[in-house]
């Protein structure tokens, strides 16, 4: 058999394993329910990691931010909070200003510059 006959174009393979599938609708491409599925959570398991990595690190953020609350400080030094866990790169909500950056963690709102969070509180 010649390649590029016609029998070689109806070949049709599974995306997920390889095989030829020898029947069944033309716009197939799996060629089973557990190629499919196999293949759509090898597919997704990248981006359900990053929220649940993402969420974790907003919860962590958040839990600290209300602890400062309960203990009634105000201000901290944002070397310390880090080394207890707090990433200042993940917020809810940021807004720019000219010498501090307003920032929230879902309804904990703060502001933060180079050295300092200050002004918690909660909305």
């Amino acid at each position: 058999m010649e390649y590029g006959t016609k029998q070689d174009e109806d070949r049709r393979i599974c995306l997920e394993c390889g095989e030829e599938m020898p029947y069944g609708r033309t716009d197939k491409i799996y060629c089973s329910v557990k190629c499919k599925n196999r293949h759509y959570y090898a597919a997704h398991l990248s981006g359900r990691y990053i929220r649940t990595r993402v969420a974790s690190i907003l919860d962590r953020n958040y839990a600290l931010l209300e602890a400062l609350l309960s203990d009634k400080s105000c201000s901290v030094d944002l070397a310390s909070l880090t080394v207890k866990g707090f990433n200042p790169d993940y917020m809810t909500y940021h807004r720019s200003c000219k010498y501090y950056s307003e920032c929230g963690c879902y309804d904990i709102r703060y502001r933060q510059n180079k050295s300092r969070i200050y002004s918690i509180e909660k909305i």
